[in-house]
């Protein structure tokens, strides 16, 4: 079960924003065993310090994954969640991209996840059905 920081609702007027340290206690005390990491050394210290999970995440674009895929590799994440490309991405253009964000991250030694999510490729349930479907094809396994 992990949890983000940034989702701490500290945006709201009466609170007084967490310190990274407060914040981790609150994840820890609620049960989260991980929590999303940004590029902030202070927060990538204090996971590793407490044991915890950090995954990443990122959008990615036709043409700008590699870049983001990279920066994130050394953050010394388990693994990054992905929200691939656009709604109006063609499945086969989704798995296409989708196995080369994969085998670059296998030589960075990441691990991707695909993420379902609103305005991207895997917006609908019949989107996400055709693109594991392609996927099988293509692979013999379920993305």
């Amino acid at each position: 079960v992990y949890h983000t920081v940034p989702g701490i609702p500290w945006e709201h007027a009466s609170l007084k924003k967490p310190t990274i340290q407060q914040a981790l206690d609150l994840m820890q005390d609620a049960g989260f065993e991980g929590t999303i990491v940004w590029p902030w050394p202070e927060l990538i210290a204090e996971t590793r310090r407490r044991g915890m999970v950090r995954i990443g995440f990122m959008d990615a674009g036709p043409t700008d994954w590699r870049e983001k895929l990279e920066a994130i590799a050394p953050l010394e994440v388990e693994r990054v969640n992905i929200q691939l490309l656009d709604h109006d991405t063609p499945p086969a253009v989704a798995v296409k991209t989708w196995r080369k964000i994969e085998r670059h991250a296998a030589r960075l030694g990441v691990t991707v996840d695909l993420e379902t999510h609103r305005d991207t490729c895997t917006e609908t349930p019949e989107k996400i059905v055709e693109i594991n479907r392609l996927y099988r094809a293509a692979t013999g396994r379920n993305i």
